[in-house]
């Protein structure tokens, strides 16, 4: 049987057999649908009644032992009180539950509005398409476009991500298009990182729990990126709670030129922090010289468990917008660095349902105050 969504029409054929006390697979048998679509149909969107009895009473003859009353005829009295008592309980279940389909119709549209989803196309040379492609070139992603829109009330969109990377990919024009998107199509390459060895680091797993549960400001994670010369990094330094990331450029780099530059960082984007937790690359390995001058607690996450920084790691992913892999850093300048700073922290974020850096930093400052 070809698979078909349950329509209003299903939905009162339903109703009509739950008030006449079928069974879930007896229902599923009358109207040819699955009994386990049967049942989650009733488990979404039913509801309970109003019914005022609260439980069936269970008669005690039926938790008595009769074994020793043998041949004075009471185990039938028992069996009929057992019968008696399951068909009430089952009375019950039925009573208990309402089932009705104006509100189940009701219930299943509002879900269908809840999530979002776009029931017509994007087409190339609307408005839609024109306001999606402006979006794209300041370096939003498909996903925060549909999230931004929504938030602050953009009557020009009404279509979700998976639209969006539709038209995308349909467009005629599809080239140009995927030049803006982050990723564009490439999978990332596996490569043997030089680990810090420094004695006495401290493990992510020592770290206070107050960090892992975001519950202040100024525990950063941080990190470097790699130009075209591997002596050239990029190190940035990203909020746990606000989001706020910070860029400078390090040419020819050494752990001590990070550590300067880590201090200079920090006292510019966040005026003190915390802690800092690093991955174990060895541009880190003067963490102790850092510590001293910042006043700051440094903690590395495990081998090749970039998740444990995954805000650092999403930073840097759009850093790789505007700087992708194989620019050589030698070529940019220091206002083009800050430039970048400025667009991220500026950027409608997803975990801030499409608010800005900046101004999720803002409601948190007035939210204390």
């Amino acid at each position: 049987m070809p698979f078909h969504h349950i329509t209003t029409e299903d939905r009162y054929c339903i109703q009509s057999l739950v008030r006449l006390g079928f069974s879930n697979r007896a229902i599923a048998s009358q109207t040819g649908f699955s009994h386990t679509a049967i049942n989650k149909e009733l488990s979404r969107n039913g509801t309970a009644s109003t019914n005022r009895v609260t439980r069936v009473n269970r008669p005690a003859i039926i938790s008595q032992d009769f074994r020793s009353w043998r041949g004075r005829g009471l185990s039938s009295d028992k069996h009929t009180a057992l019968d008696s008592f399951t068909r009430r309980t089952r009375q019950f279940q039925r009573r208990s539950f309402r089932y009705q389909a104006k509100t189940a119709q009701l219930l299943t549209s509002h879900r269908q509005r809840a999530a979002g989803a776009c029931r017509r196309k994007v087409q190339d040379g609307s408005t839609e398409a024109m306001l999606i492609t402006s979006y794209l070139k300041k370096k939003y992603s498909p996903e925060i476009i549909g999230i931004r829109s929504q938030q602050i009330g953009d009557t020009g969109l009404n279509c979700g991500k998976a639209a969006i990377y539709a038209w995308i990919y349909r467009s005629s024009d599809t080239v140009y298009l995927q030049t803006l998107l982050r990723r564009r199509g490439r999978k990332p390459k596996n490569h043997k990182a030089t680990f810090n060895r420094t004695s006495g680091k401290r493990s992510i797993h020592t770290r206070p729990l107050v960090v892992a549960a975001l519950g202040r400001r100024g525990d950063l994670e941080g990190d470097t990126i790699v130009g075209q010369d591997k002596k050239d990094r990029l190190l940035t330094h990203t909020d746990r709670v606000t989001g706020i990331v910070s860029i400078s450029r390090i040419l020819g780099y050494d752990s001590f030129s990070v550590s300067r530059r880590t201090k200079d960082d920090i006292r510019r984007m966040f005026a003190n922090s915390h802690t800092i937790t690093y991955d174990n690359g060895n541009e880190f390995s003067a963490w102790q010289r850092t510590e001293k001058q910042i006043d700051t607690t440094i903690y590395f996450a495990d081998p090749y468990k970039s998740s444990q920084r995954g805000r650092n790691e999403n930073a840097n992913g759009l850093i790789r917008q505007y700087f992708p892999k194989g620019t050589d850093f030698k070529r940019i300048t220091n206002h083009q660095v800050r430039f970048v700073e400025t667009e991220l922290n500026n950027r409608p974020r997803k975990r801030y349902n499409g608010l800005t850096p900046i101004e999720y930093a803002k409601r948190l400052v007035e939210t204390l105050e």
